[in-house]
C-alpha cells in the first residue's frame, strides 16, 4: 500500500507552499508576517549566498540564530545598523549576561602552575586586566555578572579521568574548595556585591552542575558575554552548550585565553564563529554605548 501523503500536504501552511511555488515572487513571500523572524532573513539573503565562502554560508544558512540578536531584528528584518551608535541602551542590557569563567587564583593569579604551561604568560595578565574593565562596565548597566568556578573537594574524588586535562588538575591539587588556588582572585572581591556566583561545577561545560540555566532563564537573559580560561575546554564547551540552548553567544577574544596565541587564534578565527559571535570587549562596549570601566 502506498503512503497517503495529501493529508500532510494539506497541514502544510500556505508559507510553506509559496517557498516552493515558482508563481510567488521573493516580494509577496517577504510581505507576509512570519513567526519565525530568521526565516524571513534567510529567504532576503538567500540571493547572496553564490558571493560568500562556503563557510559564511554555513554559517548564515545553518547557524543564523547566533547570527541575528533578537534586538537587531526589526519586522522579521535584519537591522544591520542596529548594533552600531549605542542603539542598545544601557537600560536594555537586562537580557545580557557576562559569564566569568575559572577567574581563580591556579588559572590567573601570579603563583599558578598553569603559568609554566601558557606560551607566553604576560597574556594572562593581559586578559585579567580587560574582564576587570569589563566588569566594572558593566556594573553601571542593567546587565548580569555570575561568575562560575570549577571546584573540587579535597583529594579530587570528582574527577575518575586517568589522562586530560582533569587528570593533570587532580594530579596538581588544583581548583580545590576552600584553598587560596581555588579562590577567586582578590581583584573581583571589591566588587562581589554585584557579581552572582553559582558554584557547583566540576567540569569544563558551566551548565552542567550548576543552576546557570535556571538562573538565566529566571531573569530573561538571552545574550551572553563569555570570558576567562580556557579558551579551548570551558569557553568552547560553554559556548556550545549554550548555543544549543538556544542563546546568543559571544565571545570576547580578548577576555579569554588558551594555551598559546596559534590556538586562540584558530579558535577565534575558525571555531566559534561557527556557533558563536566573537568580538573584542573594547569593541562590544563601544558598540552598546557602554563607558569604558577602566580607572
Amino acid at each position: 500500500m502506498k503512503p497517503n501523503f495529501e493529508k500532510s500536504k494539506r497541514a502544510t501552511t500556505s508559507a510553506d507552499h509559496s517557498c516552493n511555488d515558482p508563481g510567488v515572487t521573493t516580494s509577496d513571500v517577504m510581505s507576509r508576517p512570519y513567526a519565525r523572524s530568521n526565516r524571513a532573513y534567510l529567504f532576503e539573503n538567500a540571493a547572496f549566498k553564490s558571493n560568500r565562502s562556503p563557510m559564511d554560508n554555513l554559517r548564515h544558512s545553518v547557524f543564523p540564530r547566533t547570527q541575528i540578536p533578537s534586538h537587531q531584528l526589526l519586522d522579521g528584518r535584519y537591522d544591520e545598523h542596529s548594533n552600531k551608535g549605542g542603539h542598545q541602551a544601557m537600560s536594555q542590557l537586562k537580557n545580557t549576561a557576562l559569564l566569568l569563567v575559572g577567574m581563580q587564583n591556579d588559572h590567573f593569579g601570579q603563583e599558578s602552575v598553569l603559568r609554566a604551561s601558557i606560551e607566553e604568560p604576560e597574556r594572562i595578565d593581559q586578559v585579567k586586566e580587560n574582564i576587570l574593565t569589563m566588569v566594572k562596565a558593566l556594573q553601571a548597566t542593567d546587565a548580569s555578572i555570575v561568575n562560575l568556578p570549577i571546584l573540587f573537594r579535597e583529594g579530587h574524588p570528582e574527577i575518575t579521568q586517568e589522562v586530560g586535562i582533569l587528570a593533570a588538575i587532580k594530579q596538581n591539587g588544583l581548583f580545590v574548595d576552600g584553598s587560596k588556588g581555588g579562590g577567586v582572585i582578590s581583584e573581583l572581591e571589591p566588587l562581589s556585591e554585584n557579581i552572582k556566583t553559582l558554584p557547583g561545577r566540576t567540569g569544563f561545560n558551566t551548565f552542567v552542575d550548576t543552576e546557570l540555566n535556571d538562573y538565566l532563564t529566571s531573569h530573561g537573559i538571552r545574550h551572553l558575554l563569555l570570558a576567562g580560561a580556557s579558551t579551548a575546554v570551558c569557553i568552547d564547551s560553554t559556548a556550545r552548550s549554550g548555543y544549543e540552548l538556544g542563546y546568543d553567544i559571544i565571545v570576547l577574544d580578548d577576555c579569554t585565553i588558551s594555551r598559546t596565541p596559534a590556538e586562540q587564534e584558530m579558535y577565534c578565527t575558525n571555531i566559534f564563529p561557527i556557533y558563536a559571535s566573537v568580538t573584542s570587549s573594547t569593541k562590544w562596549l563601544d558598540e552598546h554605548a557602554v563607558a569604558s570601566g577602566s580607572a
